[in-house]
């Protein structure tokens, strides 16, 4: 589900801008990228079983599972995107997370999705403190068009 709003086809006053209005669509890993899927669910389950015949109880093994699922919930649980004039939103199960496009001072792009960055340029704290928005299928211009309006691209080097 993807839906992409500019100013110019809501006629309002903005139109004269051309700033986007608001992006949203959802992201389900599991089901579109089957092949990935299937290591990942039979790395859980033989984890959960190791986990569960070294422990010697079976109920250990299914913690374990379960506790693999919840750190890789990315992968497993669909996340819900918007993106507005105020900042980006990202939902996954229960937890909700927004901040402005002032919060971020760059991004870049790869195969999978946009990084907005804290940085001017590509970190390894980028997964940390800033947000990885994932493309659908059908969106990933759309998503790069959106963000390009609000932030620069991020630098490749550091510069010392």
């Amino acid at each position: 589900m993807s839906s992409f709003e500019t100013d110019e086809e809501k006629g309002s006053e903005a139109a004269a801008s051309g700033a986007p209005r608001s992006l949203e669509w959802s992201v389900y890993p599991l089901l579109a990228y089957p092949v990935r899927s299937i290591f990942a669910v039979i790395l859980v389950l033989l984890s959960g079983v190791l986990v569960g015949v070294a422990a010697g109880y079976w109920f250990v093994g299914v913690l374990g599972a379960a506790i693999l699922v919840l750190s890789l919930y990315n992968h497993f649980f669909p996340s819900y995107y918007r993106l507005d004039g105020s900042g980006a939103e990202v939902r996954v199960l229960f937890a909700k997370r927004r901040r402005g496009w002032d919060y971020f001072r760059s991004y870049y792009a790869d195969k999978m999705g946009v990084m907005l960055s804290t940085f001017t340029y590509a970190s390894r704290l980028d997964s940390f403190r800033g947000m990885n928005l994932r493309f659908a299928k059908e969106n990933r211009d759309d998503v790069i068009d959106f963000v390009e309006y609000y932030l620069p691209l991020a630098d490749r080097k550091k510069r010392k």
